[in-house]
């Protein structure tokens, strides 16, 4: 497991730029916003998944990762209720739960259009950790695909500097 983390303060979530529109369109996405646009565009090229959350949705504004309880319960972005199991990795923020691990984030910690202030995830996990849990709760996606076959993890840095380069740029953070 590595973990790592940057922040953009003070920026605006809004239409992604037309450029971005169409290389997320052109690989099968749909457009969301600017941050979560710049988020799939760099998974994409980088081949690594990463993770934005609303840093003002972080209660205890410390990240802790830790296995699920059994029977613990999570919404996710698509605003289903899981229940988890005790192999399940979690990223939580003290009070919540806000991403099943190398899978997909929280409802409660997701990027609006009142989001000022994001906080963005670089992760290494065990590819057998994340298609276990992936499994346990039928949910499988873009991030927990690549994950499952491995990332590369002497490039994490350089997939989170150029990401937050960007959302930086077109949120004007």
């Amino acid at each position: 497991l590595r973990y790592s983390c940057r922040m953009v303060k003070n920026l605006k979530v809004k239409e992604s730029p037309l450029w971005l529109q169409k290389k997320i369109e052109s690989i099968g996405q749909k457009s969301i916003n600017n941050i979560v646009d710049a988020a799939n565009f760099i998974m994409h090229d980088y081949g690594h998944p990463m993770h934005t959350f609303d840093y003002n949705k972080i209660s205890s504004k410390e990240i802790e990762i830790r296995i699920a309880k059994n029977n613990e319960e999570i919404v996710t972005l698509d605003s289903q209720k899981r229940i988890l199991k005790n192999e399940q990795l979690l990223i939580c923020d003290g009070d919540k739960n806000i991403a099943l691990a190398g899978v997909m984030g929280s409802h409660d910690s997701e990027i609006t259009k009142s989001t000022k202030d994001v906080l963005i995830e670089c992760a290494y996990f065990d590819p057998i950790k994340i298609r276990q849990g992936s499994k346990k709760v039928d949910l499988s996606t873009e991030s927990s695909k690549r994950f499952e076959r491995d990332t590369d993890i002497e490039n994490m840095i350089n997939a989170l500097n150029n990401l937050t380069s960007i959302i930086a740029e077109l949120g004007e953070g």
